[in-house]
């Protein structure tokens, strides 16, 4: 007999008061779970509902108890039922568990996160998918047991429970991610069938415009080169962009060496710094008003010591015609401008001889004029010279 003290001592008590009491679950003294049961005693000459003695009957709970847990017929290698008491703080478990704990030899804090026990406790007869004692992911459902404070527990892992709804869904999966994939693929095909035409089509096309733009640089090439006029563009910073055979045989260079070459470089410092002013200029103009015509410029220039040399003066100077012409700029090409330089030296050169021979022969006609009137000598130089002094007077030519 066990001493009367703990849970048999409580239920005794209650007993005592009239009421039959139950000895919960607990390890008795010979370290197995044990239950018991205690009925008042009353007294047969007393009408009091207050026992006068109480009855204890104990034993220990053996598998005649648990094995009634079992599910005959059950082929799930996860299920497993259980009985759980539970108070405000822990969960005991009191039935034999499947991995060998014996019963109430394990215990888990009730607020442990998403225990399946402690789910039980709280929702008797529901469901849910929690961890059990083992941390294992599981569906759980459960039932009171009436009368006790003990509760039921059904639970099966959910990768066993969930075993065929997963594979169905891996296989759909599976099928539409291959719907998808040949889907994308047949997209992708489909694009590329596409880009490859539309890519041959725009090479064509470039092809086309390219072979169409070399004839015509071509063709301006042999243009600008058959013109005896030099035409070179050359960027803010002098440099050569663009030169016919005639401005490149000025430096003794060809039309493809010229670029990126200087000015200086070319044609010598006197003209670069004349012309470069002029470019400044135009590309200042430009910039101010966008208008090709109101800003290009033309201008005669003359460049002592640059002629062919002789016994006249006039011999060494060389003039210049030049038009210059202000270019935008684009992708491959900087803000520039396109130069046209003619030489005009032996035009004038002629036209200041053809000048002198004329001035010669009016000399010789006012001389002979002048000798048939020796009282008029010198009288038409004399007028000249003060018809000059009048005009300039006047400044007027």
């Amino acid at each position: 007999m066990p001493p009367v003290a703990g849970r048999v001592r409580e239920a005794v008590a209650k007993a005592l008061s009239g009421e039959p009491a139950m000895i919960d679950m607990y390890i008795g003294a010979s370290n197995l779970p044990t239950i018991g049961f205690v009925l008042p005693v009353f007294a047969l000459q007393d009408d009091t509902a207050q026992g006068i003695g109480a009855v204890v009957g104990v034993r220990i709970v053996d598998n005649d108890l648990f094995e009634r847990l079992e599910q005959p017929g059950d082929t799930s290698a996860t299920t497993e039922t259980y009985l759980i008491r539970a108070d405000n703080v822990k969960i005991d478990y009191l039935s034999p568990l499947a991995d060998g704990t014996a019963p109430l030899k394990r215990s888990l804090a009730r607020d442990t996160t998403d225990l399946a026990a402690a789910f039980a406790a709280e929702t008797p007869g529901g469901f849910a998918v929690k961890r059990d004692y083992a941390g294992t992911e599981a569906l759980v459902t459960s039932r009171p047991i009436g009368g006790q404070p003990w509760i039921l527990v059904r639970k099966i892992s959910r990768a066993e429970a969930l075993e065929a709804t997963e594979t169905r869904l891996t296989t759909m999966l599976t099928v539409f991610i291959l719907i998808i994939i040949a889907v994308a693929v047949t997209i992708v095909l489909v694009w590329r069938h596409g880009a490859s035409l539309r890519a041959q089509q725009a090479a064509e096309k470039f092809r086309i415009a390219a072979e169409r733009f070399e004839n015509i640089g071509k063709f301006m090439r042999v243009v600008t080169n058959s013109q005896p006029t030099r035409v070179a563009a050359v960027d803010g910073e002098t440099h050569y962009t663009f030169a016919n055979k005639p401005a490149a045989d000025e430096g003794g260079l060809s039309t493809d060496d010229i670029l990126g070459k200087s000015m200086a470089s070319v044609m010598g410092p006197m003209k670069a710094q004349a012309f470069a002013k002029i470019n400044r200029s135009v590309m200042s103009n430009f910039a101010d008003n966008e208008n090709v015509e109101q800003t290009r410029e033309s201008h005669v220039l003359t460049f002592e010591g640059e002629g062919i040399g002789g016994e006249d003066p006039e011999d060494t100077v060389q003039v210049i015609k030049s038009d210059h012409i202000p270019l935008r700029g684009a992708r491959d090409h900087p803000p520039g401008v396109l130069m046209i330089l003619d030489d005009i030296t032996e035009l004038t050169r002629e036209r200041r001889r053809s000048e002198t021979m004329l001035r010669k022969l009016i000399d010789t006609l006012v001389s002979v004029v002048d000798r048939r009137d020796p009282f008029s000598a010198n009288h038409s130089i004399r007028v000249a010279e003060v018809s000059r002094a009048i005009a300039e007077e006047m400044e007027v030519p």
